[in-house]
């Protein structure tokens, strides 16, 4: 396998080589993925599936706003006036952060859901039901509605240049609820935004972000992010992206790669990686020869299975090193057996960026903690990485990470290491908004397919337990009551579904709370994921698929 790489990187540069990381693995497992990418392997081509949501919209916020704009202490969300949320249920996605809502709303919190959000029916106080895939819209009219009210705050020129040009267009769209959330939003003397990844994964999500980027900045807003895995923060954080160095630090500014490449000892490659979709598409077209895939199944847990699956075929090199022989693992040319979250120590990265140690709990047989693979395999290339545990690893990133500056598993274990640590966060580098663009689609169709974020299952791990299967033991096909009416079918009707990519069959569950033509199904059950039946469209600024807008045909069958 040594050989392998080395000889990729050899005859057609280290660009022909990309990795991508977990947001289920620890931040020292990450920290040593991307050092093994960029030292040992030669590229920036580093990703993650939290390209899919999360890691887009927190670059897209941090370059406007300030790095650690959706830094905020989840404690605060009991103590604001309004929230309002979008995107996503956080009952379900983030069940902590949704119980802090739920006790804002006994409280006297006005709770104001922008879309489908069934953990938070009996709390909300406005529900508002947008066209369908026209949330963008919506928020941009409250944005500049609240803009003519409050004016411009002129701390960052160019977003307010932004509002005013959105403020020159009519505000068309107000659908029920608008008039509350303007009120709200404009009264509050204290306000939290929760938005979850279904606003970013548009073609044109970043209208989107723009809007909640927009409202956090004039209406001094707390911004939460839901993520949908353990350490989607803590990747960030340990350099898993294709254009930043660990602790946040741009790989395209001279004096970060020059502090970074002292430390390590060599040379850091100077242009920015690919990003996920990137690399796929790199794949496919060959550019992209060898894939080392880390704790992550790309077949199964991205959209377009089929293309993806195609992709990774036309690699001359798949490594995968996981717990189980996943869809992915099942077409690579080495497996490697890593360790479970239980099995080892370390540190976590949540979404209120508090770094929690985790004590290994379960002795294992078999297998290797993460960052000892890839720190052996480093040496056999020739690049040397010895470290004599997870501890030793830290203690490098509180080195050589600005983020991390002096940070100790000691410190780490007293839970008061919040965001920016002991480090110095960076003020936001750009100067100018990325154009928006319009994505003009009518969506006339019956019916649009869209991912469930079920509470019970978090991605495949969880169908492993059985007391989870005992909970939830197979996928159903969620649809609002209109839709069950318009389709005359009945809770526990079995259905076949069908898109453009493929079909499934399924039972249906009726859902009071879905208002739209949406309807929803789960990518958590082997052989039947939603995403294999969804394509994707890459939005042009964040670089997230885009989900909307897929056409779906519900029959019944018994």
């Amino acid at each position: 396998m040594a050989d392998k790489l080395t000889e990729t990187a050899k005859v057609n540069g280290g660009s022909a080589i990309a990795g991508i990381a977990s947001p289920r693995c620890l931040n020292e497992d990450n920290y040593v993925f991307q050092k093994f990418m960029r030292m040992a392997c030669g590229t920036n081509n580093i990703d993650s599936a939290s390209r899919t949501g999360f890691a887009a919209a927190q670059k897209y916020f941090e370059d406007l706003l300030g790095q650690g704009i959706t830094g905020n202490i989840i404690e605060g969300l009991k103590h604001s006036e309004t929230i309002l949320v979008l995107g996503g249920d956080p009952t379900a996605v983030n069940p902590i952060l949704g119980l802090s809502i739920r006790e804002a709303a006994r409280k006297g919190a006005n709770i104001i859901v922008l879309g489908y959000a069934k953990g938070l029916e009996k709390f909300r106080t406005v529900q508002i039901t947008s066209p369908v895939f026209r949330e963008a819209e919506v928020l941009e009219a409250v944005l500049v509605e609240i803009a003519r009210e409050k004016g411009v705050r002129g701390e960052r020129p160019y977003v307010d240049k932004v509002i005013r040009e959105l403020s020159d267009k009519e505000v068309t769209i107000k659908p029920e609820g608008y008039e509350e959330l303007k009120k709200a939003l404009l009264e509050s003397a204290s306000t939290s935004i929760v938005m979850g990844m279904d606003m970013v994964q548009r073609t044109d999500g970043h209208r989107s972000l723009f809007g909640v980027a927009g409202l956090t900045y004039l209406l001094e807003a707390r911004l939460y992010l839901l993520s949908e895995r353990p350490n989607e923060q803590g990747l960030i954080d340990a350099g898993c992206v294709p254009d930043m160095l660990p602790g946040g630090r741009p790989i395209n500014i001279p004096d970060f790669k020059e502090k970074f490449e002292a430390a390590w000892g060599g040379a850091i490659p100077g242009d920015e990686g690919l990003t996920l979709f990137e690399i796929i598409e790199g794949a496919k077209n060959k550019t992209v020869k060898s894939l080392y895939v880390m704790g992550e199944n790309p077949v199964f847990n991205l959209p377009g299975g089929a293309s993806i699956k195609e992709a990774l075929g036309a690699l001359d090199f798949l490594v995968v090193q996981d717990l189980f022989l996943t869809e992915t693992a099942e077409m690579a040319d080495v497996v490697l057996p890593a360790l479970g979250w239980t099995e080892k120590t370390g540190t976590y990265t949540n979404l209120e960026r508090r770094v929690q140690l985790q004590i290994k709990a379960v002795e294992s047989s078999s297998g290797m903690e993460d960052w000892r693979i890839l720190s052996e395999l480093s040496n056999k290339m020739g690049y040397k990485m010895n470290y004599s545990g997870a501890d030793d690893v830290m203690r490098e990133m509180a080195r050589i990470s600005p983020l991390y500056r002096e940070l100790t598993y000691g410190e780490i274990a007293e839970g008061s290491s919040l965001w920016p640590y002991h480090g110095e966060p960076l003020r936001g580098e750009v100067n100018e908004v990325p154009e928006m663009t319009d994505v003009t689609k009518d969506y006339n169709a019956d019916f649009y397919l869209s991912v469930e974020k079920p509470l019970f299952h978090s991605g495949t791990l969880s169908r492993k337990s059985p007391a989870l299967m005992k909970i939830y033991p197979e996928p159903t096909l969620k649809v609002g009551r209109a839709a069950a009416g318009k389709l005359g079918i009945e809770g526990g009707d079995r259905v076949e579904f069908s898109t453009s990519s493929g079909s499934m069959e399924a039972a249906v569950t009726v859902d009071d709370s879905i208002r739209d033509n949406r309807v929803y199904f789960s990518n958590n059950f082997p052989g039947s994921g939603v995403y294999a039946l969804m394509n994707y469209n890459i939005d042009v600024v964040t670089k997230a698929p885009g989900l909307e807008g897929c056409e779906v045909t519900i029959k019944k069958t018994g």
